[in-house]
């Protein structure tokens, strides 16, 4: 058996057929297809294995090569190993055997919101915000906290969104990738009184930020953009990028 398969799809693939022979693709488009037809050539049956539509599997189709995949895989949904396991055991790829028995999770273990990384440099950042605009009461804080912040912040998308969750509590609004720019000088615009702070990371404010913070400047916003800069593209794979 030889799975043809990329990104996460590939490592449930790889733990539901730990005996097949595998082909990674890190590119998917253009396909190396001189790659594929040897794989092809090495094993007795190909499939695919892929999330959402067949574009893999349709793609190698064109190339004459046989290949199967979302015959017993869903079209619609994020995979994991139990999904695939079930398919696979639908196209007869593996014993009918019944499913692993799920571990029971005690509910005394408490409840912990998503935070981020111990060390990561953006805490220091969000702590600040947060404490500027009266969203978490310091040490030995007394009374309410204000029902408005004193500051709104614009957030983006990145692994700094988990910001939003307390203690921390210190984003606003996340929509799009680039988003919190354009989000902040529309709030200006509008005549919001309080101060507003958009917060974005170095990947995503190269990716889709600076046309926004080109208008912002055009239309001579008053707002405060904050560039998050990890020195890495942390949340989608560490690749390198122009910055």
């Amino acid at each position: 058996l030889g799975v043809i398969s990329s990104g996460v799809a590939y490592q449930y693939a790889k733990e539901v057929f730990p005996g097949a022979s595998f082909l990674k693709l890190a590119m998917t488009y253009p396909l190396p297809q001189n790659l594929i037809r040897q794989f092809a050539t090495q094993v007795e049956r190909v499939i695919v294995i892929e999330e959402l539509d067949p574009f893999l599997q349709e793609n190698i189709q064109t190339m004459g090569i046989e290949v199967t995949g979302k015959e017993f895989i869903p079209r619609v949904g994020e995979l994991n190993t139990d999904i695939i396991a079930q398919g696979g055991r639908s196209a007869g790829l593996l014993p009918e055997t019944s499913p692993s028995p799920k571990i029971e999770i005690t509910s005394e273990l408490p409840r912990r919101s998503p935070l981020l990384c111990p060390g990561c440099p953006h805490t220091g950042i969000f702590f600040v915000l947060s404490s500027l605009g009266q969203r978490s009461k310091p040490p030995g804080a007394k009374g309410k906290l204000p029902r408005e912040p004193r500051l709104i912040i614009t957030g983006d998308i990145g692994c700094y969104t988990l910001a939003t969750y307390p203690p921390l509590s210190a984003m606003d609004t996340t929509a799009c990738m680039g988003a919190s720019i354009g989000q902040a000088l529309g709030m200006e615009k509008a005549g919001i009184s309080r101060k507003v702070v958009a917060v974005i990371g170095d990947s995503t404010f190269l990716h889709s930020g600076i046309t926004p913070l080109v208008n912002a400047v055009y239309n001579e916003g008053q707002i405060t953009v904050i560039i998050l800069d990890n020195g890495t593209t942390a949340m989608t794979g560490h690749q390198e990028h122009p910055g």
